[in-house]
């Protein structure tokens, strides 16, 4: 709108926007005869102030004012608002002052104060993902964090039937960005959400079972895929769904070595229906290393907990002698998954 007003104009506007800013810096302050701040009537000022300097076009001293809104209205209890003004304030520095950076922090002191109002909870959790997306190209690892945190709103608070579009953002976003074991923590996790709320819900469970299963073949793993299928196979109904049927013609094919199998399987429209970047992955998944030696069982869960009882008992032993892991596998490894889902 300030690019529509005259140069006149503008300079007005930013006379009225300093004096009522000037204004509002007063009443938040105290004096000799006034002990107190006199917050309610620094939030009116300042929120007068953002409005010229909205017409002006100074962006700077915009954003200056929003964030001391925000504190005047804080004072006053009036939390929803003050997040508010942190939000606008945020959106302004990442598309008017172009600092990626600054706006995160902002959208971060934005989705504290929603969460602390107490019913703007949904809110708090989408200022989370704008803070990831924003920051997520210059600072990948802060960015990935933040989704988490979002995603942990709907476990926290208990809310967890809002939860969908959130996780498949977060999902999306790992995913989009080669962080595929963070993608498949936050599956497990939305998988235990989703088994609290079945009904609605018990699609998401199996896309994610399969989009899990896809992004091990994506990365060489195929004993990783198996034993993800073995998890799976723990939930109810889940052996009569068109995503298990795809994820065993995928590993059926990859045990018999049978390229065709794989192609025919890849071709099923099940895949479609999965979050965008896992769908991109298994349109155009290859088959992993070591195909067609033979055909080894699909492990059940009483199987992988023998499995890891025996390598705890090793990894005992191999510590009493001395052995050591090297610095390097340290440093290529990438984040663990989360851990296994209680299926009961």
């Amino acid at each position: 709108m300030s690019n529509l007003l005259s140069d006149k104009r503008r300079s007005e506007e930013l006379a009225l926007a300093r004096e009522a800013y000037a204004k509002a810096k007063k009443k938040a302050s105290t004096t000799l005869l006034r002990w107190k701040p006199d917050w309610e009537a620094a939030a009116r000022f300042y929120r007068e102030s953002v409005k010229h300097y909205r017409l002006s076009g100074d962006h700077v001293g915009c954003v200056q004012a929003m964030r001391e809104s925000a504190i005047a209205h804080k004072e006053i209890g009036s939390l929803h608002t003050a997040a508010a003004d942190l939000e606008a304030a945020a959106t302004m520095t990442r598309d008017e002052l172009h600092d990626a950076r600054a706006a995160a922090d902002l959208m971060k002191e934005s989705a504290a104060l929603y969460r602390a109002h107490g019913s703007s909870h949904d809110k708090s959790a989408a200022m989370l993902v704008r803070a990831a997306e924003t920051i997520g190209d210059e600072d990948l690892k802060e960015g990935v964090e933040l989704m988490k945190q979002a995603c942990a709103v709907f476990e926290e608070e208990q809310r967890g039937v809002f939860h969908d579009a959130t996780f498949k953002k977060a999902i999306a976003f790992c995913v989009s960005r080669g962080k595929y074991n963070s993608a498949r923590g936050l599956m497990k996790r939305q998988i235990a959400i989703c088994l609290q709320h079945l009904n609605p819900f018990e699609s998401d469970i199996y896309k994610n079972y399969l989009s899990m299963i896809a992004l091990a073949l994506h990365q060489n793993q195929p004993d990783k895929a198996k034993d993800i299928l073995s998890e799976a196979e723990g939930v109810e109904r889940f052996h009569r769904s068109d995503e298990c049927a795809a994820a065993m013609a995928l590993i059926s094919a990859w045990e018999d070595g049978d390229g065709e199998k794989w192609s025919e399987a890849l071709k099923r429209n099940v895949f479609k229906y999965l979050i965008n970047p896992v769908a991109v992955i298994a349109r155009k998944l290859k088959m992993p290393d070591g195909a067609g030696q033979g055909k080894p069982k699909i492990l059940r869960k009483e199987d992988l907990e023998e499995d890891e009882e025996e390598e705890e008992g090793a990894a005992a032993s191999a510590a009493a002698s001395g052995g050591k892991k090297g610095e390097d596998d340290e440093a290529d490894e990438e984040e663990e998954d989360e851990g296994e889902i209680d299926l009961r």
